[in-house]
Formats: structure tokens, C-alpha cells, sequence
């Protein structure tokens, strides 16, 4: 199984970020200021992009910039996030549709019949 952690995104990639409680766990949270102390500072003010899916459209080291792949969030003109949000790679997890139901191949089931 491949951790989280030892994924390597790519530009291209279709990422989500963590829940708050999942940066919680793994980081903890400042005491003095409420935000996680992951690589870049995960703050109070990004709670609202918690679960959301974008694409991974440049990486810059340890951050990367996101393309959005839903509406809702804005995003400065050239479609990147406000200066002040840098997203790091340990704010992010490879995306799944929670939604999705798995897709049933019929031979799979005429072998188990």
C-alpha cells in the first residue's frame, strides 16, 4: 500500500485537500495562532478549501500551484490561488470520488455464481 506521504504528485495530477481534522491528526494545530503547522502554515482562513478537488497545474519545490475543478472559491485572475494561500504538498492527498460507487464487471460476477 503507498502511503500518502511517499506519493510523488506530478502537473496534471487531480488532488483534493485534507480534511481539516485529517491535517489535525497528522500535524496538530498552534496553540497561539489555531493553524496547522504543516510545511506551509495550513490557516483558520483555508478551512473552507478542506475536501476540495483541483488539479495540480505547477510545482515550485515544496509548493505547488492548483487549477480549480470545481466553482466556488475565487481565485486571482490568472486562475491561481490569492498570494497569501500557499498549499503545500502535505496539505494534499491524491483525489476519490466519495461519491462514486465501483464499477461491477458481470464476468467478475458469473465466476462467483
Amino acid at each position: 500500500m503507498v502511503k500518502i506521504s511517499d506519493y510523488k504528485f506530478e502537473v496534471g495530477d487531480h488532488v483534493q485537500i485534507k480534511d481539516w481534522d485529517e491535517m489535525v491528526d497528522e500535524f496538530g494545530v498552534r496553540r497561539d495562532s489555531g493553524n496547522i503547522p504543516c510545511k506551509c502554515s495550513f490557516t483558520q482562513e483555508m478551512k473552507h478549501l478542506c475536501g476540495k478537488d483541483f488539479h495540480i497545474s505547477a510545482l515550485h519545490g515544496s509548493q505547488l500551484d492548483l487549477v480549480m475543478s470545481e466553482e466556488g472559491i475565487e481565485l486571482r485572475e490568472d486562475g491561481l490561488f490569492p498570494e497569501f494561500w500557499n498549499i503545500s504538498f502535505d496539505m494534499i492527498k491524491p483525489y476519490t470520488d466519495n461519491n462514486s460507487q465501483p464499477e461491477i464487471n458481470m464476468s467478475d460476477w458469473e465466476q462467483v455464481i
